[in-house]
Formats: C-alpha cells, structure tokens, sequence
C-alpha cells in the first residue's frame, strides 16, 4: 500500500502545496486520475475510493461554485486527495478548505507541471513498489521454504530471468532504525546510480526486511574463488555510503541453484556484524557463528533456550540469588573463577556454589558441556535483546 505523503518525496511533487487536509496524508492511494469534463455533465462514477485528482478546475472558471459542488462528489466517493493546477485559479474559496479539513481530504495547489507527467511519474512508483514487495516475498519463501536444487532455480528465475550460472551475494543492513518508506527511498537512490552507470556488471538489487540483497552473476565463476573483490567494486561504483549499513558479504561463489544458501549465508554475515560491532564482514570468517545463528530461526531451539533461562531466572527470583548474573560474569571472564569472584566482589566459593547449583538447575554436570551450553544460552539471549 502507498500512502500519499509517499508521493512528496518525488522530484515532480516539488512544486506541490499543500493547502488542506494534512492529516490525510497517511491515506493509500491506488490510482491517479485526472477531474476534466464530469462535473460539467455532473458524473462522479469513474472516480473511486483512493483515487488520487488532479484537476485544472477550468469548467469553474467562469462560476466557482462549480468547484465546492465538484470537491464535494468527489469527496463523497472517498478519494485520497485532490491536487490543483493553478491555470484558472491560485487559490480556492474557504468553504473547500473547510470541507476538505473536515474530511481529511489533502488538497493540494502546483503549477509548471504536467498533469501527464504526475500521472507517468506515480504510476512508475506504483510498479516500482509492487516489484519491490513481490520480490521480498520471493525471497522469504526461498529462505523459509524445504526446497530442491531444481526448485530454488524456479524461485530464481521468478526473481530474474537473467540469472547466470553463478552467483555471490551480500546483503546490507541498515545501521539506523528506519521505516519503510525511508528504506524504498535508499532503494530508489541505489537503483538511481545504477542507471547512471550502465557498464556495470550484472547484478540483481531487492529489498529484504530492514537491508537490501544484492545478487552478482555471470555464466562462469573467475579463477579466484573469493568475491569479496568483485562485490566491493560494486558497492563503490553506486557510491553506496557503507557507513549507513552492516555489510555481510559471502565471498565464495555459488551455483544458481544454491541461491539460497549463499543469501542465507550473506544475511548470517551481516547479522553477525552488527551482533559484533564490525561494519563489514565476509561469511568466510564467521567461524562458530555459523553454527549458532541457525538457531535463532529454529522453533525446538529457541523453545529450549527459554526453558533453561526460564529456569535460571525462576530460582534468582525465589532464592534472590544471581545464578545469571554469575554465569554471564564467568563466561566474560572465559570461566575463571578467581577473576569472576574479583569482579562481582564475592567469595570464590560463592562463585563455585552458584556455578554447581546452576549445573544441577540445566542438568549437565561435565564441566565442557555446561560451559559449551552456556556460552550458547548467553549468545542467544544477547541475540534477542
């Protein structure tokens, strides 16, 4: 769904200004049509609910109360807005301001615009928007769906038929916590200087979540296995700003129907990079990460995970102990127990008592797989914070 307000940050909305009717502007909009000739033959019934008007206003040009009686039929049928070229009129008589604030109704005055343009220009950014969501849901059903190599190729060609036999992808996650339409407004600048620089290589740009995919293909893989080199070129060919975005790269190349694990791959990396602190990382290095983030989408896992905190948290609360507080000390301080007791002020034999308590309450009491378990359980529990 597009709202109105979305239409502002257009170039050619510009010149538009808003006159009436601000708290409208969250209203959707689905179609751009343009008012001529209806309210001289008085029919109303091609304009519909979510319609977007533009109008010259002409055929009041000679009797302006042909204009409150053409807002007020068009208003009735529910439309999101009504935007004026101001040919015949710079300004409009109160009682249309009046009614439109009482409806929530944008109205809006521009001039040295085309309406034909406007018209060209929203539905652009209609398409432009459908695209966006139905290839994120393609993506998510690649990622969350059991699929065979034949089938990821099918998703893949649902994507873009021009594909090659070899891929490597990486994925930027936006560092600021942003909404929607910010993020379709960075998508639209990254595609912009994709435009500006047609000897690129190939690539394949979708929005995914809070970040955006970028999927590098061509028929054969280079000699050089590592595709860091290529997919940072990219990165600085569309002056993307990499101090906005955790960049995760998956830097080996991969076959077409294994699209979904290099993205997998890719999403992991940068996962792990704002999870760690570092702007930018390469899936080769994410060691024992690799292990660990699958389990954050894993409903056994995870239901697991908040049983034994459930369990650590419970006996604090009835014995106003600290059993979590000490196994995150301990593990900070790579279980040494004398540097542990150093840093929460307490006896070493506290800490020793807690820790066998806390053997006995996850029930593992060898020592490697307890500290194994919760270096695990302290990961997944930052993981959710």
């Amino acid at each position: 769904m597009i709202q109105l307000s979305e239409l502002l940050h257009l170039n050619i909305f510009d010149k538009f200004n808003l006159i009436a009717g601000e708290e409208g502007l969250t209203k959707t909009i689905s179609n751009v049509v343009i008012l001529e000739y209806e309210s001289i033959e008085n029919n109303y019934n091609d304009f519909n609910k979510g319609d977007f008007v533009l109008t010259s206003l002409f055929f009041a040009k000679d009797n302006t109360d042909y204009i409150y009686d053409a807002f007020q039929h068009l208003m009735e049928r529910d439309v999101s807005g009504i935007g004026v070229k101001t040919v015949y009129f710079n300004e409009l008589p109160p009682a249309c301001i009046t009614l439109a604030e009482k409806r929530n109704i944008p109205i809006f005055l521009f001039s040295d615009v085309y309406m034909e343009d406007i018209v060209i220009n929203v539905y652009d950014y209609i398409k432009s928007k459908q695209r966006y969501y139905y290839h994120e849901e393609k993506i998510q059903k690649l990622l969350h769906s059991a699929l065979t190599p034949s089938e990821v190729l099918s998703y893949a060609k649902e994507l873009s038929t021009e594909f090659k036999a070899n891929i490597a992808t990486l994925y930027l996650l936006r560092k600021e916590s942003e909404g929607e339409n910010q993020i379709f407004r960075a998508f639209n600048q990254i595609q912009y200087q994709r435009g500006k620089n047609p000897t690129l290589p190939s690539f394949f740009l979708a929005k995914y979540k809070k970040g955006f995919l970028l999927i590098y293909y061509y028929d054969k893989a280079p000699i050089n296995p590592q595709a860091d080199k290529a997919l940072s070129y990219l990165l600085n060919s569309l002056n993307i700003d990499r101090e906005k975005y955790y960049v995760g790269i998956c830097d080996t190349y991969h076959p077409l129907e294994e699209l979904d694990l290099s993205i997998r791959k890719s999403i992991y990396t940068a996962l792990t990079a704002r999870f760690t602190g570092v702007s930018e990382m390469l899936s080769s290095g994410l060691g024992l990460y690799h292990f660990l983030l699958p389990l954050t989408e894993n409903k056994s896992a995870m239901e697991y995970y908040h049983t034994l905190m459930d369990k650590l948290i419970r006996y604090d609360m009835e014995n106003h102990s600290d059993l979590t507080g000490t196994l995150r000390t301990l593990s900070r301080c790579s279980w040494d127990i004398k540097a542990a007791s150093v840093e929460m002020f307490q006896h070493q034999n506290t800490i020793r008592y807690r820790l066998s308590k806390a053997k006995a309450l996850l029930n593992t009491p060898a020592d490697t797989l307890f500290t194994q378990l919760v270096n695990t359980l302290l990961f997944l529990e930052q993981w959710q914070l």
